[in-house]
């Protein structure tokens, strides 16, 4: 599968989701051209209520979940995933690691130039940087 844009630079936004009963470490990336990055933001924004100011799937009810799907589903986005499996519950952080080496060069590979990714607790985010910045193709 390939989905490179010649001459377009692609961000890419990561976040994880963890299923400890049935094994798995998901960090799946959403990939949006930078000139759509705006557009993409307007159609999102009016969907986020007022106190929290964003949309995160944990926490919307079943409504503003079909909400949240319908506008997803009408953006211009490509999503790269990396799943581990099986993972030990106490060795989240390796699956995660493991993740990261599998997506990063992916989203280098489709020409991904910058990559944000959900904000965890300061000391897990530290374990997100390369301790170099030639040990992942596209810095976190």
């Amino acid at each position: 599968m390939s989905f490179e844009l010649p001459g377009v630079a692609l961000h890419a936004w990561v976040d994880e989701s963890v299923h400890v009963d049935a094994g798995l470490y998901v960090l799946a990336a959403a990939v949006a051209s930078t000139e759509a990055c705006d557009a993409h933001r307007d159609a999102l924004r009016p969907l986020a209520r007022p106190a929290r100011q964003r949309t995160h799937w944990k926490f919307e009810d079943d409504k503003d979940r079909r909400r949240l799907i319908e506008a997803l589903s009408g953006l211009e986005l490509r999503h790269v995933v990396a799943v581990a499996s099986p993972i030990d519950h106490k060795r989240q952080e390796r699956a995660r690691r493991k993740c990261l080496e599998r997506l990063m060069p992916r989203l280098a590979e489709v020409g991904v130039t910058q990559v944000w990714f959900e904000s965890r607790s300061e000391g897990q985010d530290k374990k997100d940087r390369p301790p170099s910045r030639r040990a992942h193709a596209v810095d976190p």
